[in-house]
């Protein structure tokens, strides 16, 4: 007996939480509801509508996390605290190496691969004076 009782509000349970995560939506179906997900504050001061960034000098703006108008291994990102666009090196999300900026080229590269480096030179990451091209130590 208890064990179908508590089987039972097992199911009532999950019937509540389902019916609470799905909204009816106009097209008579249901979709998964995020909480203010698709809901955009009006503000008129924005440039661009959604999760966008827009890039001044073309005018344009591009989907945060896309590609857009950046160099290779580069994502669109907003400036701190406005909808400016700049472009950043994609972050590694602790798996792989990480990437950093090449200003000549306006890309990202992994660091220590040849990169934009003569042969036999590698990219290593300054700290403050931005990534270099070095001989490789142990070529042989």
């Amino acid at each position: 007996m208890c064990t179908k009782l508590l089987a039972l509000l097992g199911l009532f349970s999950s019937v509540v939480l389902f019916t609470a995560i799905l909204q009816p939506s106009s097209t008579c179906c249901f979709s998964l509801s995020r909480e203010n997900s698709s809901k955009e504050v009006s503000n008129p001061n924005k440039l661009c509508s959604g999760y966008r960034a827009y890039f001044n000098d073309i005018r344009k703006c591009y989907n945060i996390a896309s590609k857009g108008p950046c160099g290779e291994m580069m994502v669109v990102e907003t400036q701190p605290g406005t909808d400016i666009g700049k472009c950043t090196c994609k972050k590694s999300e602790c798996v792989g190496r990480p990437t950093v900026h090449w200003p000549e080229e306006n890309r990202c590269y992994l660091i220590f691969e040849q990169g934009p480096c003569p042969e036999g030179q590698w990219l290593v990451p300054r700290k403050d004076e931005g990534p270099k091209c070095e001989e490789i130590p142990c070529l042989d």
